[in-house]
């Protein structure tokens, strides 16, 4: 599908780019940046407020990155249901090619003043977008302290306490099974 509804915008959107937590439709001269869904009107306010004060810490640090416009929490229209979503806007940067020698020394340019702040940036080539002369970051969730992107390293903790719940769950299981099959110790 390469158009989407979304309810707080009347203009036309067209697909972008997809990746594993987000869609990205251009819109004008802007690009949203649409949330994979999440569920409760507490987390998705919560996850807005969080990408909305992520992107505002990046900004004052780093130059390399296109205009941030807000988070909103909206609804997109997909097989004819309303879904809330969680969107961020931001200014449209075109992506660029990595083909050019002139790009790629603006790409490790790029990699090398994030670091100087004290970030890591994913290298992915469609990460990165040039309007003019200028060379743009275009995914701000790839930019973080570690070694993984925090939109990667926030699933992984997702999962973790995903999989330590379950391994209680079961040595609960586990016990309770234990003690039905001993055999009865106690003399009347």
């Amino acid at each position: 599908m390469s158009e989407v509804e979304i309810a707080c915008l009347k203009s036309r959107s067209k697909l972008v780019g997809r990746g594993i937590y987000r869609e990205v439709y251009k819109i004008g001269r802007f690009v949203v940046k649409i949330e994979k869904s999440q569920r409760g009107t507490e987390k998705l306010q919560n996850r807005a407020e969080k990408l909305r004060r992520h992107n505002l810490e990046l900004h004052k640090k780093l130059n390399f990155l296109p205009t941030f416009y807000g988070a909103i929490l909206t609804a997109v229209k997909r097989r004819g249901r309303w879904t809330p979503v969680v969107a961020t806007i931001h200014e449209y940067i075109p992506p660029i090619s990595l083909t050019s020698l002139e790009n790629l020394r603006s790409v490790i340019q790029l990699v090398n003043m994030a670091a100087k702040e004290g970030y890591v940036i994913d290298i992915k080539p469609s990460n990165f977008g040039k309007k003019g002369k200028k060379l743009y970051y275009l995914d701000e969730l790839g930019v973080g302290r570690g070694p993984i992107p925090p939109d990667v390293f926030e699933d992984l903790s997702e999962i973790l306490g995903k999989l330590i719940q379950l391994r209680v769950k079961v040595s609960r299981v586990h016990v309770r099974l234990s003690k039905k099959m001993l055999p009865n110790t106690r003399k009347d």
